[in-house]
């Protein structure tokens, strides 16, 4: 069952799941009908996908209960995880500069990772 899904180029997109898997695949249409290709599967060590978001550079980034992951949707490692919150947060934001932002609503705590 997909958490979360995210469009990243050119019909390709990231589907996060609660099983911590993230699929890339591209979408394609063809008689009115759309069907997709699985390109790659990303595995999480963490669990439960809650939220997926893109960088400026067009890396993945998975928030899950315990760390954010940075992906390379194109080779498919994880380039670095950092942690930090203490409870699940609620969301995940880019802003224009790249910096990632998170919100922990159990403890009113904004996390901001550059």
């Amino acid at each position: 069952m997909p958490t979360y899904v995210i469009s990243l180029e050119n019909n390709i997109i990231a589907i996060g799941s609660y099983s911590g898997t993230i699929n890339i695949y591209k979408l394609n249409m063809f008689r009115n009908t759309m069907t997709g290709i699985c390109l790659k599967t990303l595995y999480t060590n963490a669990g439960y996908i809650y939220y997926l978001n893109t960088l400026p550079d067009g890396k993945i980034i998975s928030l899950n209960e315990t760390s954010i992951q940075i992906w390379d949707q194109y080779t498919g490692y994880c380039d670095k995880t950092l942690f930090g919150q203490t409870a699940r947060c609620d969301g995940i934001v880019v802003n224009s500069t790249g910096q990632i932002i998170t919100l922990e609503s159990e403890t009113n705590t904004l996390f901001i990772w550059k």
